[in-house]
């Protein structure tokens, strides 16, 4: 009985979440700048960052993708290192098995780590609504043309367990340049790494102020720490 009870207090919990912060506003959030190199180049200075081993990793990478490694100029946990890692070896494992099927020449960029912004209007001793939000991707070329992504979930801190809510990618452009998008977010929540994965496919289409239009496709991987 006390099962069943548990179970229904935590679906009505759920349906809480979704009914009251479906419409989350925004946060402030800084982009970065990306710095992608051609297919089938790894540069000279990523070898100073990186093991033999994730070297030879990125070799097999960038035979598919144009990378960016920017991330690597930045302070990286050895939690975070660790996920990279495991994305990379599971990623070339594909490419060299023939399983991953993705456009040659598509954009890969490692996510940086995200801060969690806690809700404290729904927040009771079991459960707290987060969000996390930040820039993922940003025009290869330097355009003021980016995408957001945002994740709300709800977090069961008795159990420890996550419900994600709602995620959604914006297009947006400070100075106000005409973009559209089309994309395909994924958010899972993994109960054995207790994590948030994602990933996501995308287009952007944008002018820029000349009038000149760009397109870009791009694949996103991220790993969220709830």
């Amino acid at each position: 009985m006390n099962n069943i009870l548990n179970t229904n207090h935590t679906s009505i919990y759920k349906l809480l979440f979704v009914l009251f912060f479906a419409g989350i506003c925004n946060l402030p959030f800084k982009c970065n700048a990306q710095e992608y190199s051609k297919l089938d180049e790894v540069p000279q200075w990523v070898k100073e960052k990186v093991n033999h081993e994730e070297y030879k990793l990125w070799e097999v990478m960038s035979s598919v993708f144009q990378i960016d490694y920017s991330f690597l100029k930045k302070d990286i946990s050895q939690e975070r290192k660790k996920e990279i890692l495991h994305l990379l070896q599971n990623t070339v494992s594909r490419i060299q098995n023939g399983s991953y099927n993705i456009e040659k020449g598509s954009l890969f960029c490692v996510a940086d780590e995200f801060k969690i912004d806690s809700l404290t209007n729904w927040n009771t001793e079991i459960l707290e609504c987060r969000k996390k939000s930040g820039i993922i991707y940003s025009s290869r070329d330097g355009y003021d043309a980016h995408y957001k992504l945002t994740v709300i979930y709800g977090y069961d801190k008795m159990n420890k367990k996550v419900y994600p809510i709602k995620n959604e990618l914006e297009c947006i452009s400070y100075s106000g340049i005409e973009i559209t998008c089309n994309d395909l977010p994924i958010v899972k929540y993994n109960e054995v790494e207790g994590k948030l994965q994602g990933t996501c496919y995308g287009n952007l289409f944008f002018k820029d102020e000349k009038g000149a239009t760009h397109s870009e496709d791009f694949t996103k991987y991220f790993v969220l720490e709830p």
